[in-house]
């Protein structure tokens, strides 16, 4: 077993809850509640599991048992399979038989991409950016997380997932949400020296500053969101768009990929536990005060440590 982070006390603070209402803010209240909890216990597994393994070979066995955990009975006692067991129970009754199938499949391979980093993360090791993204794309999880705005919307595109148009622009969709994470994620990762991250990746592999790397991915984030629109607009521009579903998919996609931003500056996960918002989206940001907050300028901000975020929802 793992053991119970120090830090576990905080996280009833950072609000993950809300994260599902931000993503899914149409979707009927029990489903909405399933999302919301199926996003916490995401979000609980990504710090007590891939956080705190200490090999790759423990994250694997570790993450591999959550997994096993789904659509099965078990008489695994760990709290984490459990509920995952319980989340299974809740969630699949609205889902067609090709779903579940994707959702179980999904999950065990965004469980495996959490394993793949973790060596990675204990070498300090920096990937260039297409493999950096190759593999976050993975343990971002988007397979399911497509899955669970089809559960929030009450829709099943399992019969477009594969195809071209589809797939390009959840690709866009999903690289532009990694992107804004690690752009306000950064401040948490910096401190504990993680390498899994695009600012880190844009600084090692450019060469660039601190400043510079930010820069060059607000750009990254916006070039993504502007080819998701486009993507998507020629879909349903064209034969697809006169289905209902596909319409209904889209704009909930819309929803996640605004919600996602948006929960960003909601949660002291990043900003530092004790954090409230204040309703700014961009400014200077220390990466050195143990609570930070968006500036309109950067006193008591020195050049080494913070950068200035300029992203708009």
């Amino acid at each position: 077993m793992l053991h119970r982070r120090a830090g576990a006390a905080a996280l009833p603070r950072q609000r993950a809850g809300l994260y599902g209402a931000a993503v899914s803010p149409l979707a009927d209240e029990r489903r909405a509640g399933d999302i919301a909890d199926f996003y916490q216990y995401v979000t609980v597994v990504d710090d007590a599991v891939a956080g705190a393994a200490t090999s790759e070979r423990q994250a694997r066995r570790a993450l591999a048992r959550i997994a096993d955990g789904f659509g099965v009975d078990s008489d695994d006692t760990s709290p984490l399979v459990r509920a995952g067991a319980d989340l299974w129970r809740r969630i699949t009754p609205g889902l067609s038989p090709a779903q579940v199938v994707r959702f179980k499949e999904g999950l065990a391979s965004s469980l495996g991409g959490y394993a793949d980093e973790v060596p990675h993360r204990h070498a300090g090791r920096v990937l260039d950016l297409d493999s950096y993204l190759a593999l976050r794309v993975v343990s971002f999880g988007w397979p399911f997380v497509a899955l669970m705005t089809e559960y929030g919307a009450e829709v099943d595109m399992s019969d477009l997932h594969p195809t071209p148009g589809f797939e390009l622009a959840n690709g866009h969709a999903v690289r532009q949400m990694i992107l804004v994470n690690d752009l306000l994620s950064w401040r948490k990762e910096h401190a504990r020296a993680d390498t899994m991250n695009a600012v880190a990746v844009l600084k090692h592999t450019d060469s660039l500053t601190l400043q510079d790397a930010v820069n060059a991915l607000c750009r990254l984030i916006g070039n993504e969101g502007r080819a998701y629109l486009t993507a998507r607009d020629r879909i349903l521009h064209g034969p697809l768009g006169a289905r209902p579903e596909v319409i209904t998919y889209f704009s909930a996609v819309d929803h996640l990929i605004g919600g996602t931003q948006a929960y960003h500056y909601l949660t002291p996960r990043y900003f530092g536990d004790g954090y409230t918002p204040d309703g700014a989206t961009s400014g200077w940001l220390s990466l050195t005060e143990p609570l930070a907050r968006l500036r309109p300028h950067p006193a008591g901000c020195p050049v080494d440590a913070g950068q200035r975020l300029t992203t708009s929802r």
